[in-house]
């Protein structure tokens, strides 16, 4: 986390307006590109294997003693490592959330590398004319060299949201699912292994859809997850599902175009199926920190995708207009900021 400033730093230059309060936020900017240098190098990785001091590190990870020092002794400052002498180690944080699986390394690597690049180029243009020159996705399948990278990401925040949402998603007595845009196929797969009888079909673009089968393969589940690669909106989904996820998209789309993926879903759906959605909500979150964090993400999504977050009401409107009914909403507590609506078919 970005420095937390005292009881009396927070009186004197936050509350009382002394000293430049916005240097806390260049403090997170700059603890961002310093927790993605060092999972670059594999800083994380080599103390979660134990303590050592910055020469230590250095010859394991190919790196200047003196630089590698420098950085550590910020990320101790910023809560990521301790320090005892000229020894670093993990700090709770780090071993909680930044190593082992589920893990946030990836999630900064994600924003470092590709998030913050297309941002640069492309914000400007967003603040002119309202949406970018190309997608993310466009603009990855000209840096392919960077889908990895994204696609680590995006399975990085999928597995810390898998437990709350299948805490609140009942899947037992359901048999096919359909997973709309769930790319790396890690929510299918997690509601397979929740329900032995439980089949998923997981529709995407192609390219996303290579990461999926191989997870599939991972998991043992290569004869019950499914792919159809294609265009949400206007190719072939398949049919005969029960229930269905439409997780992190309709942040992407216009209206129009969500509510024709509603429809969609809904025809491809049985009666009594249930489609459950998961997204960033505007005005959404138990905390502030949440609240902000979505309006950001708001904007974020403006400049990679020329999408926004969107009111409940409007996704409830949607849905009902789709034929769903006895929509529920539903916020995750240990994943603050996130919300799921269900809607159920009649029947």
């Amino acid at each position: 986390m970005p420095h937390v400033p005292n009881l009396l730093e927070r009186l004197y230059i936050l509350r009382a307006n002394r000293a430049p309060g916005a240097i806390y936020d260049l403090l997170g900017g700059g603890t961002v590109k310093s927790v993605a240098l060092a999972a670059e190098f594999g800083v994380f990785d080599a103390l979660a294997e134990g303590p050592a001091t910055a020469g230590a590190l250095a010859g394991r990870l190919d790196a200047d003693e003196d630089s590698l020092a420098m950085l550590c002794r910020f990320l101790a400052r910023a809560g990521y490592l301790t320090r005892d002498g000229d020894t670093y180690a993990l700090s709770d944080l780090s071993d909680r959330w930044m190593v082992g699986d589920p893990g946030l390394v990836d999630w900064f690597t994600f924003w470092d590398s590709v998030v913050y690049p297309f941002w640069d180029a492309n914000a400007a243009t967003v603040l002119r004319t309202g949406e970018p020159d190309q997608s993310v996705y466009e603009w990855l399948d000209d840096h392919p060299d960077r889908w990895p990278t994204a696609q680590r990401g995006f399975e990085a925040v999928a597995k810390l949201a898998l437990d709350p949402t299948l805490d609140n998603v009942d899947v037992t007595g359901r048999s096919h699912l359909v997973d709309l845009g769930g790319g790396h196929g890690r929510y299918s797969i997690g509601a397979c292994q929740a329900n032995p009888d439980l089949e998923a079909t997981v529709v995407d673009s192609p390219v996303a859809l290579d990461v999926a089968r191989e997870n599939a393969a991972a998991a043992g589940l290569s004869d019950r997850l499914h792919t159809i690669g294609g265009d949400l909106l206007a190719d072939d989904i398949g049919s005969g599902y029960d229930l269905g996820f439409a997780f992190n998209v309709v942040h992407g789309f216009t209206p129009d175009e969500n509510r024709r993926l509603f429809e969609r879903a809904a025809d491809a759906m049985d009666p009594g199926g249930t489609l459950v959605v998961m997204d960033q909500f505007e005005g959404a979150g138990p905390i502030a920190t949440a609240r902000a964090m979505n309006d950001f993400i708001g904007f974020t999504y403006r400049v990679l995708l020329g999408g926004r977050v969107y009111r409940f009401e409007q996704v409830e409107a949607w849905l009902r207009d789709a034929g769903f009914a006895d929509v529920e909403r539903i916020d995750l507590r240990r994943a603050p900021g996130v919300t799921l609506v269900t809607g159920t078919l009649p029947g």
